[in-house]
């Protein structure tokens, strides 16, 4: 019998495993930047947000970028850096658009959720 994937889960494992190299973060700065990634996608659009997690600076907003990159280049097929798939490629046509920008939605909200859940250290105990 073929194993039926649940792609919810499927989104969760690659955000827990992007969360697992990052790490148990303390600060409530970085969780509060999480927490927004969701509605900064809404707000501002994919290709804003994207440049703008790109453009912060430490390793943890790093891995971030690269989670979201990764999971962008697996639903998209991009070769290179998804950001530069999204602004580049004059083939992506404003249903592909949506489709990219709310699975990264998607991605985003579980990232916010298993992180606050997980990996949020700056609560106390």
């Amino acid at each position: 019998m073929e194993e039926i994937k649940n792609p919810e889960i499927e989104v969760a494992k690659e955000v827990n495993e992007a969360l697992s190299i990052i790490g148990k973060v303390p600060e409530k700065d970085f969780w509060g930047f999480v927490k927004g990634l969701p509605s900064m996608i809404i707000q501002s659009g994919l290709p804003h947000t994207l440049a703008f997690i790109r453009s912060k600076e430490g390793d943890k907003y790093k891995a971030i970028y690269n989670a979201f990159n990764k999971y962008g280049k697996q639903i998209s097929q991009a070769d290179d850096d998804f950001l530069k798939y999204l602004i580049s490629n004059d083939n992506i046509d404003l249903e592909k658009y949506l489709y990219y920008q709310s699975q990264i939605l998607q991605f985003a909200i579980w990232f916010k959720r298993i992180g606050l859940a997980i990996y949020d250290t700056s609560k106390k105990s």
